[in-house]
């Protein structure tokens, strides 16, 4: 066959990309789709000449077939219908000519011209692999969203929170296309690798999908875990298809019996860890956790990361996860309420999403609750802590290592001032997994649906869920005033919880805006409000300084703990911030420095307010007016002088606290007159005190300096 080319045209055509074939201008042939376009190689024209069977012959060479799908090549046939398909070189090329001839039953001949765009970009790079250099493209230019990609070599997307584009990818068996580190490729449609053809996404890079269309194929997707030593576990999602057979064992191969899912309820009642083996397939429906690799080393300065890889189909579209709540069936009370209502569910998408959107997404408002809770693995496994939810195991680890978002903020589980990576970010990141509760108001003993979509996937963020608050970075788009705050002490126990006043934020429960504190062990720090004990509370707006919030927590060992400010945004900055002890009757300036004080063992739901007005170290009057009684150390007798001027208050007992609420003394008040009550104290050091008196009304605490 011979190639003939129009100079004009090829002249006039050169900075296009149009594929020009020319059969004619006979009535008696029909091309179909009319005026097409052309764009990768599944595309097809459909020639029919009307009148029977003729003979096709062709001056440029093209790939012409007899049947559709295309397999069965035309051969010199006697064919009324005709299939032609453009071939790798052709799509290369902006503008080219081919001259069809078709011969008729009577010998004569006809053709036809028919225009059609070309949208391939067909990967030629010459002398680098780099995906943003235009020359590597033929026909010339970096691809767009309207592209259709075909990798047929070596070719990389480099650079730094570099944004490619296609429409479709196809990766021919002889071709390599690699993701790099942090970098992004979105794609219309889908994505076909074929056998023997490379598709890598490095550890934080992202695949980003925006219609529901089917991939095929098979891609690697590189996740790095943290720093982890023998007793960590990492919590996975798979971002490959259930079809893929991709297991436990192929995740991690040196992992071999400490492999877990998570059932929310075990016969109607409490949820619990289910022991999994190395075989399990994994499900992008279901979270995962799984212990560092055998070999690593069990001393907790010696961590280092370890390297995941999935192989398989990546997942995209709707995907519909269930979530389950039990019938509350607990066996006399020794679980709470929520332990049948938790669900471990993750990220099932090669790239990060966004958790607001997927909180928000109207079909989810009535399935879960409106916080997520991701593990952080900041505590190493004890004997003496319960295991997460319900169970018996040898080791168990904390829930306070839980870090918590919603719509309010995050809280983490360790100190801003610490460099632990603990607080999320809103985004969850490719194969996490996390928590969630199913919805307040979906019925006891039912199974329904979360949705994932397309809609909320995105380009970046796709690092660990968590990170240094210190490095977090807000964006404001909507009111948010903010406190976080710390209870803490010396041993390394600690608990966060947020308290924000936020657009559409009310004092009641709201989804979104509060998160239900995981209940107690080590130590728990929560606000309080009827409806729930919460580790995030929304609070409504206009801010109002005359606003308390119930502080409570939870302490597994008695002893010295500290509430303290982590952190602040919006008016706080500026606003006084104190936090009221009932019990010592102290209310304290927490923007000066923490607030220290002494528990004993349990739950203590009445014993802090967090409020916006008042003293520091001030003291309830109780009705009784500051000269009805007085208080004074005399230190050259190392005497407590009480003069009780009142006529009706009776002073019955003293009892001196320190300054950390630890109790030094208690005195009756016996065959004393009230007008000069003497109290001795001994072998006390200088300092601030306080002095609670019993009388037969109340309790008054008095503020006295020791030195």
């Amino acid at each position: 066959m011979k190639t003939t080319t129009n100079q004009a045209i090829k002249k006039y055509l050169t900075l296009g990309c149009l594929f020009i074939a020319f059969l004619g201008f006979a009535q008696t042939i029909t091309i179909s789709p009319k005026n097409p376009t052309i764009c990768g190689e599944d595309n097809v024209l459909t020639i029919n000449a009307r009148g029977g069977a003729i003979t096709w012959s062709f001056v440029t060479p093209v790939d012409a077939y007899i049947n559709n799908p295309p397999t069965i090549l035309y051969t010199n046939q006697q064919v009324s219908t005709i299939y032609l398909k453009p071939n790798l070189s052709q799509l290369e090329s902006c503008n080219f000519i081919i001259k069809a001839n078709a011969t008729l039953n009577d010998k004569s001949q006809i053709s036809q011209i028919i225009t059609v765009k070309n949208n391939t970009k067909v990967w030629r790079g010459g002398s680098n692999t780099n995906w943003n250099n235009p020359n590597n493209w033929k026909p010339y230019g970096i691809p767009t969203e309207s592209n259709c990609v075909v990798v047929n070599e070596n070719v990389v997307i480099s650079k730094t929170n570099y944004n490619a584009y296609a429409k479709n990818i196809t990766v021919k068996s002889i071709g390599t296309l690699e993701i790099q580190t942090d970098n992004n490729l979105r794609v219309t449609d889908w994505i076909n690798v074929n056998p023997g053809g490379i598709f890598n996404i490095r550890n934080n890079a992202s695949l980003v999908q925006t219609n529901d269309n089917a991939n095929s194929g098979k891609i690697r997707i590189e996740r790095i875990t943290q720093p982890m030593s023998y007793y960590d576990y990492t919590y996975w999602n798979s971002p490959v298809t259930l079809a893929s057979g991709f297991t436990l064992g192929s995740l991690s191969p040196q992992t071999l019996t400490d492999l877990w899912s998570y059932s929310p309820t075990v016969l109607g009642g409490s949820g619990n860890w289910l022991n999994l083996t190395p075989s399990t397939v994994m499900d992008p429906t279901k979270g995962y956790i799984v212990k560092a690799p055998d070999t690593f080393s069990s001393s907790t300065t010696t961590k280092v990361t370890y390297t995941a890889t999935f192989v398989g189909t990546p997942n995209n579209g709707t995907i519909l996860t269930p979530v389950s709540k039990g019938t509350n069936a607990n066996i006399g009370g020794l679980v709470d309420d929520e332990d049948d209502e938790w669900n471990l569910i993750g990220n099932p998408y090669p790239s990060g999403i966004d958790a607001k959107k997927f909180l928000d997404l109207p079909e989810n408002l009535s399935v879960i609750d409106g916080t997520i809770y991701v593990w952080t693995q900041i505590s190493q496994p004890t004997t003496t802590v319960k295991d997460p939810f319900y169970g018996d195991y040898v080791l168990n680890y904390t829930l306070n290592d839980y870090a918590s978002f919603n719509k309010t903020g995050a809280t983490g589980t360790a100190s801003s001032a610490t460099n632990e990576v603990t607080t999320p970010t809103g985004f969850v990141a490719t194969g996490q997994s996390f928590f969630v509760k199913a919805a307040t108001t979906m019925a006891n003993g039912t199974t329904k649906n979360v949705t994932f979509n397309n809609s909320m996937r995105i380009e970046g963020k796709n690092s660990d869920f968590i990170e240094t608050s210190n490095n977090a970075k807000n964006t404001i788009i909507e009111e948010k005033n903010r406190i976080w705050l710390n209870l803490t002490n010396n041993s390394g126990a600690f608990s966060q919880t947020l308290i924000g006043y936020i657009t559409d934020a009310t004092q009641g429960l709201d989804r979104g805006f509060d998160g239900e504190s995981f209940s107690g062990n080590n130590v728990t720090f929560y606000s309080i409000i009827p409806e729930a004990k919460l580790t995030i509370q929304g609070r409504a707006l206009p801010f109002d300084a005359n606003d308390t919030v119930i502080l409570g927590y939870n302490a597994a060992k008695k002893g010295n703990y500290s509430i303290r400010i982590d952190h602040l945004d919006g008016i706080f900055e500026s606003q006084s911030i104190y936090l009221e002890d009932k019990d010592l009757n102290v209310i304290y300036d927490l923007k000066q420095k923490p607030y220290v004080f002494s528990t004993k063992v349990g739950d203590f739901n009445n014993r802090f307010v967090l409020r916006y007005g008042g003293k520091t170290l001030g003291v309830d009057k109780n009705n009784i007016k500051d000269s009805d009684i007085e208080i004074s150390y005399i230190k050259n007798s190392n005497n407590l002088i009480i003069h009780n001027n009142s006529l009706d208050t009776t002073v019955e007992k003293v009892t001196l606290f320190n300054i950390l609420g630890q109790s030094i003394s208690t005195w009756k008040i016996e065959n004393q007159e009230q007008q000069n009550i003497q109290i001795p104290i001994k072998s006390i050091s200088s300092g601030i005190y306080i002095a609670k008196l019993k009388t037969l009304e109340s309790e008054i605490s008095k503020k006295i300096i020791i030195n």
